[in-house]
This record gives structure tokens, C-alpha cells and sequence, in this order.
């Protein structure tokens, strides 16, 4: 049984994370932070007092200032209430790898000052051997991982960040492959290529199945797999193809991306606007409340050509493409969207942090950044609460 603070917790999160009952906003820059006042108060005298007797008591967007963002700042980072990702020093902390190393795992953060991955030994390994890692998601102080294991059987594992300890979940379905984890509410949602999604309890500990998307054509198949959340319903991409004469031995031809849109409440699949272009093995992400698919590739071939960015228009249910003249060549997945810049690395896409001004007719400074795309295959990415004093004594120990 999940204690009742830590659902709380986890809802707090999910609601941030969907915009809803948001009643503050932290200024940081020209960025925004959305979160809500009652967490911040909870979790600090600082904002409790400013809250109360502060001048900033009722304002909407309170300025933090680079002189006002206090040690108290940072001990809430630490323990990603809000998840601030404000300046460098706080950033790095939140870059997290789990790249499979023959048979051990080993934790990783990327240091946004020095770019550069370092490894985190004081996170603990699971006790069970892994051969691949498919996917990562954060709920709360709970990570969970979708994994296949060195006997070929896949399973989730559990990592409590505050026990720093793992479990293994309950098996679920008929224990398929995991393409993409989703946490909305008191659920975690297991979704697959082909397969229908499953969901856990966070308070029971139990899986539940959920009705299956199809094809709805005839000779025409799935190919790979992205999901991402936003406000509370769970949105799907999938690479295209069709069989051109409808005969199993004949070639697959690629069309574009399929989009659908589940509804965990009822349990229903809804078909949105298919993409303008191809995507295979694309990265489906939420910028500015506005569904994006970006990285992965045009073909699901050996042949490979970078797939477009895309944005979707929720009103008009049509996909456009973004234009990247601020992006350089490059080999990290950088892409640019509603002024942000991205790397999308393993179907994950990592906020670099670097915002492109509206008047800007330059491309970005990428230079610096190759390390970031150094992660192998079958390594998850995940943004993960890092122990500001555990970091500073594995630092001074080495140092030592």
C-alpha cells in the first residue's frame, strides 16, 4: 500500500504537470514556472512567508531574481516539487541516465556546466540482471522502468527515490514488450505497439487491462510507438505502413504517422490528424501545451532521413510543420520548438535550457553539446530528483 502522502505528492505533480489548479507562476528569466501555492508553502518557510505577509501575497507571477533564489530554493529543487529546471547549477542535477553495462546497471546526470555525463554510484542497482531498457517514467518519488531481462522475460521495476531502493511490479498482461510509460492520476499506463494498454495502481499494487487500438485498415500495420500526457489524457504516435498489393510477401510502404488520443477515464481510443510527413521512432512531446513530434526518422529503413518537427493544432485537428532556421547541422537531435531548443536522444527529449529570442536571425551556439548525445542503445533518460549533499560528497570524494 502506497502511503497516502506519497499519492498526494503524486497528484500535486500530475497537476502541475497538466496545468490544472495552477495559482502561481515563478518567473525565472523569461520563463514561467507554473505551480500551485499551497505545495510551495507547505514545503518552505520562505514561500509560506511571502505568501502571507510577503507583497507578493496576491500576485499571479512572482520575479525570482538571481539574488533571491536562496539555499531554500534549492532544497526544493532537490526534492522536485516544481521541478525548476531555473539555472545551471540546479539543471545538471536532473539529467539521469540508466545505461545497460554487461550485466550492471549504473545511474548517470548530465552536468549542464561542464556538458559532460558523470555517474551516480550512490543510486542503487537492481538486484536483478538486465539485457535492455525500453523506457522510464517518473511519478512522484517513484521511477518506474520497463526493462526486458537476461532470461528474455520484460517486467517493470520499481525505484523508490526516497528509499533509494528497487522493486519489481506485479506481471501484467502477457508480460509484452513496453514501449512507453505513462503516469496520469493514481495510475501508471503501460502502452505497446501492438498490444492493449495496461494500467497499475499506485494504492492496490494490481494491473488492469484496457481495450486495445486496431487497425482499422486492412494490410496496414503499426511501427513503433510514442506517447506522452497532457491534460490528463494520454496522446499516441505511430509510424505507418501499408502492404502495397495486401499480399504477406510483398513490400511495406511507409505513410504517414498515426495520432490517437486515449482517454484513461473511459477507457477510449480517438483518431486525431495524421501527421504531414513520415515519423518512425519519433519523440511525441508536450511544448507550451501544444502536442509536437519531433526526432526519429522518415524511413523505418537502414536507408535513414531525419524526420521533420511537427506541431499539432488542437482546434483545426491538423499538423504543421516548424521550421528550424535557428538550428545548426548537427549530430545531437537538436530541434527547435516554440523557441526552445531540444535534444531528442533515445525517443527522449532533453530541454537544453537555451531559449531563441523572437527577433533572433542567427542559429543557436550548439558548440560544446557533443557529449550529451553520447548514450547508447537500450539506455532510458528520465528527469530524477538528485540529493544536492549526495552529489557533493561523491564530488568531494573523488576529489579526494
Amino acid at each position: 500500500m502506497v502511503a497516502p502522502s506519497r499519492i498526494l505528492l503524486s497528484k500535486c505533480f500530475e497537476f502541475r504537470r497538466a496545468g490544472e489548479f495552477i495559482d502561481i507562476r515563478l518567473k525565472v528569466g523569461d520563463t514561467l514556472f507554473p505551480a500551485h501555492r499551497v505545495v510551495l508553502a507547505s514545503y518552505s518557510d520562505y514561500f509560506h512567508s511571502i505568501f502571507t505577509d510577503g507583497k507578493e501575497a496576491n500576485q499571479e507571477v512572482i520575479e525570482m531574481k538571481d539574488k533571491s533564489i536562496s539555499p531554500e530554493m534549492k532544497r526544493i529543487q532537490g526534492r522536485d516539487i516544481i521541478t525548476l529546471r531555473m539555472s545551471q547549477d540546479i539543471q545538471k542535477l536532473f539529467g539521469v541516465i540508466i545505461p545497460v553495462e554487461s550485466v550492471q546497471s549504473m545511474a548517470y546526470y548530465f552536468d549542464v556546466e561542464a556538458k559532460l555525463w558523470a555517474p551516480l554510484p550512490f543510486v542503487a542497482q537492481s538486484d536483478e540482471e538486465t539485457s535492455w531498457y525500453f523506457c522510464a517514467e517518473r511519478s512522484g518519488n517513484y521511477l518506474f522502468v520497463a526493462r526486458q531481462k537476461h532470461n528474455n522475460v520484460n517486467s517493470i521495476e520499481r525505484y523508490d527515490v526516497v528509499n533509494n531502493s528497487w522493486v519489481e511490479l506485479p506481471e501484467y498482461g502477457n508480460n509484452h514488450k513496453v514501449d512507453c510509460l505513462c503516469s496520469v492520476g493514481d495510475y501508471l499506463y503501460a502502452i505497446s505497439e501492438s498490444n492493449p494498454p495496461q494500467r497499475y495502481s499506485l494504492t492496490n499494487n494490481s494491473w488492469q487491462g484496457g481495450v486495445r487500438l486496431e487497425v482499422e485498415e486492412r494490410c496496414k500495420k503499426f511501427s513503433t510507438v510514442s506517447a506522452t500526457v497532457m491534460n490528463s489524457k494520454i496522446y499516441v504516435i505511430h509510424g505507418y505502413q501499408r502492404n502495397e498489393s495486401g499480399m504477406s510477401n510483398t513490400r511495406w510502404v511507409s505513410e504517414p504517422a498515426v495520432v490517437h488520443c486515449f482517454d484513461p477515464k473511459y477507457n477510449l481510443w480517438k483518431k486525431l490528424a495524421s501527421t504531414c510527413h513520415l515519423h518512425f521512432k519519433s519523440s511525441l512531446l508536450v511544448v507550451n501545451n501544444r502536442l509536437c513530434v519531433a526526432g526519429g526518422w522518415e524511413h523505418d529503413t537502414v536507408f535513414r532521413k531525419p524526420a521533420l518537427v511537427e506541431v499539432y493544432d488542437e482546434a483545426a485537428n491538423t499538423w504543421s510543420v516548424v521550421p528550424q532556421k535557428h538550428i545548426p547541422p548537427n549530430n545531437l537531435g537538436a530541434v527547435e520548438i516554440e523557441g526552445r531548443v531540444y535534444f531528442i536522444i533515445n525517443k527522449f527529449p532533453v530541454d537544453s535550457g537555451i531559449r531563441i529570442p523572437p527577433e533572433e536571425m542567427y542559429q543557436v551556439d550548439l558548440s560544446g553539446w557533443g557529449d550529451v548525445a553520447k548514450v547508447e542503445r537500450g539506455t532510458v533518460l528520465c528527469y530524477l530528483p538528485v540529493n544536492m549533499a549526495n552529489l557533493s560528497r561523491e564530488k568531494n570524494s573523488d576529489q579526494g
